[in-house]
Order: C-alpha cells, then structure tokens, then sequence
C-alpha cells in the first residue's frame, strides 16, 4: 500500500503566500495596496525594485516583499539610491517561517 506523500510548497507558492500577507498586513492598518502582476517568464516589479505600492493619506510605501533573508547588498543599495520625495517610504518587509510578524527594513 502506497503512503500519499506531503508535497512541500515551492519557493513561488512561499514567496506568492508571503506577498499576500503583506498586503493583509498594510490593509489591517488601513492602508491601500497595489501589487505587481506577474508575467509567467519575468518578474515586473514597480521600478524593477519593489512588489507593492502601499497608500494612505499621509504617505506612500514602495515594499519589498522577502522570505527569510534580506535581498543582496547590491539589491539593498539600489533601493537606498532610488530618490523619491519625503513623504514616501522605501520598505523591505521580510517574513521568518512560522513567525506572524514581519520584520521591517526602512530605507
């Protein structure tokens, strides 16, 4: 007799999950979430730097969604360089397995 084995989920299904819970996570607190659409060959993230647009009406969030680890040094940098006005945040939000809160990366 066969024993159905437990298919663990891909690191897309993780990161796609993870993304999901980002856009919970800011629209608990009350803001508006706009995320990238997925092309099935190439990602298109907004500016090629981050996976969502976060907004309220005091400020605007570009986000990127991580598991587990911060992106690259060099990743990292180019979200550092991107200039944008004072009353947007550039955020790395990365979720740790089995840990429901995020830790946040403000740049």
């Amino acid at each position: 007799r066969r024993v159905k084995q437990i298919k663990k989920p891909t690191s897309i299904q993780i990161g796609n999950a993870n993304e999901k819970r980002t856009v919970a996570y800011y629209e608990k607190l009350g803001y508006q979430v706009e995320t990238t659409k997925r092309g099935k060959y190439a990602g298109n993230d907004f500016f090629g730097l981050f996976d969502h647009i976060v907004v309220n009406s005091k400020e605007i969030r570009l986000v990127q969604t991580k598991t587990n680890v911060l992106p690259q040094p060099k990743y990292r940098e180019k979200i550092k360089a991107f200039v944008v006005p004072e009353c947007v945040i550039k955020e790395i939000i990365v979720w740790k397995d089995d840990n429901p809160n995020p830790l946040i990366y403000k740049y």
